[in-house]
């Protein structure tokens, strides 16, 4: 071997080495400080049931917001009563009001959508517009109650999930 073909062959496995060294992925950042807990998302036993949660105590609030339009004096008390039958805290109901009024809002759109019936100038077929909408109604009344999971304390959560699959669910649900 001479001098000029062990040279070629020192620069070829640098040039190896270093294309080794560059492909080679950065190790995963270490996080500083605790790690947060582990928190799981509340299961959606039957999405059907908290639709319909939604849809009825929209009409719940409708009605307790009228009532507060010809009394407001009675605005505290009617709060009061809502968070007693949700078992929530009373301080939380605004959030268990606003967010029911967001997704009775989307359900809202999405059964529009539904009555429209079928767009003629879609790609899609009718059955897959079907299924889009009934995608779309189940997608908002999951987030919906994630949305709600996250917004309140866990003692309310608590409270409104035992109030859905409890005695809304044994009195006023009706399966489709």
């Amino acid at each position: 071997m001479n001098i000029r073909h062990i040279r070629h062959q020192l620069l070829l496995l640098s040039v190896w080495g270093t294309l080794a060294v560059a492909q080679t992925p950065p190790p995963f950042p270490t996080p500083s400080g605790p790690l947060p807990p582990f928190t799981s998302v509340p299961p959606i036993e039957n999405h059907e049931l908290y639709y319909q949660f939604f849809q009825y105590h929209q009409g719940l609030i409708n009605a307790n917001q009228a009532a507060k339009v010809v009394n407001p004096a009675q605005g505290a008390a009617l709060d009061q009563q809502m968070a007693a039958l949700l078992n929530v805290d009373v301080k939380e109901i605004a959030v268990v009001i606003a967010n029911t009024q967001q997704v009775g809002a989307a359900q809202a759109s999405v059964a529009a959508r539904k009555a429209a019936g079928p767009d003629k100038s879609s790609p899609l077929t009718a059955a897959q517009q079907a299924s889009k909408i009934e995608f779309a109604r189940v997608h908002t009344t999951v987030e919906g109650v994630r949305t709600l999971w996250q917004s309140l304390t866990p003692a309310s959560w608590a409270g409104i999930h035992g109030y859905i699959v409890g005695p809304f669910k044994a009195q006023i649900y009706k399966k489709p």
